[in-house]
């Protein structure tokens, strides 16, 4: 009992001198992919290249989707955006309507959608097989 007394400040002592610092917690950012499909099957049935985004006089954002069907049948998709402002909010009129597009067979093709508002930061474009 007496060593288990005596062992007591030296562990305090011990417990004190801890001079490693802290450890710093793993952080991930989360980003959405700018353009998402709903269906696995209309990603093994289309190819899309990245989004090309410019803005124009008034500041609305433009993002042009180059995409095309990699099968030899055509494709009836639906497309909307979501535009988001500096903070990933969606604005105003976000998300989009949906918007009706024919693929040809294995033609390269885009997509164009715009912003109404200037404070349109980034963007968020789905893909789905046509109703």
């Amino acid at each position: 009992m007496n060593r288990v007394l005596l062992c007591l400040p030296v562990l305090a002592a011990l417990h004190g001198c801890n001079t490693q610092p802290p450890i710093s917690a793993r952080e991930e950012v989360y980003a959405p992919r700018q353009v998402q499909l709903v269906d696995e099957d209309l990603r093994r049935n289309t190819r899309f290249e990245q989004p090309r985004v410019t803005r124009d006089a008034a500041g609305l954002l433009f993002v042009t989707v180059p995409l095309r069907a990699t099968i030899d049948e055509t494709l009836h998709v639906q497309y909307r955006a979501t535009f988001l402002d500096e903070n990933g909010e969606p604005l105003a009129g976000s998300p989009t309507t949906w918007f009706n597009k024919t693929l040809n067979p294995r033609v390269f093709d885009t997509v164009t959608i715009n912003s109404t508002s200037p404070r349109a930061a980034d963007f968020v474009i789905d893909f789905r097989y046509g109703r």
